[in-house]
């Protein structure tokens, strides 16, 4: 926590940190799936709803729940439109990129904060962009390594 932010920003000066929180994110494209039963369905990080790519899951939980609890009730397969092929394709080639080059993940992010809108970030990161949207962020933080990556997690 940044004392100073809380200070400077928030214009708060009394106050007291009780706790800190730490932990690890998994950022992996396993095939959490493979753990489902019958009779046993994983959510949340579990069952694989974090964004591989940025640790990202708070509405992603809250919109996979509403899905699973869809499908429940009309019978359909639970998996069904809990994932989207072309948003694991992106998480992908986003881990490629930072596991093969991982000292360059700093400037990859904050290239994709600096060049874009907070809200289509949002978006994109909740699986709500559209297609043309999807291209604008991407071409934001687009370098040969990137576009390698993208070709090679399509086969």
């Amino acid at each position: 926590i940044c004392n100073s932010h809380i200070t400077e920003q928030l214009n708060i000066t009394d106050y007291k940190i009780v706790e800190v929180e730490k932990g690890i994110i998994p950022m992996t494209t396993y095939d959490f799936n493979q753990h489902h039963s019958q009779n046993c369905f994983k959510i949340g990080t579990a069952g694989g709803w974090v964004k591989p790519s940025t640790g990202y899951s708070f509405k992603m939980t809250e919109k996979k729940a509403a899905i699973l609890v869809r499908n429940y009730v009309n019978g359909l397969p639970l998996l069904t439109d809990l994932f989207t092929k072309r948003f694991s394709i992106y998480d992908s080639s986003m881990l490629s990129v930072l596991r093969d080059f991982n000292k360059d993940g700093p400037m990859f992010f904050h290239r994709l904060y600096k060049n874009n809108a907070i809200h289509n970030l949002f978006k994109f990161l909740d699986e709500e962009t559209t297609l043309s949207e999807e291209i604008s962020i991407m071409k934001s933080m687009t370098s040969l390594r990137m576009i390698k990556a993208f070709f090679k997690s399509l086969f």
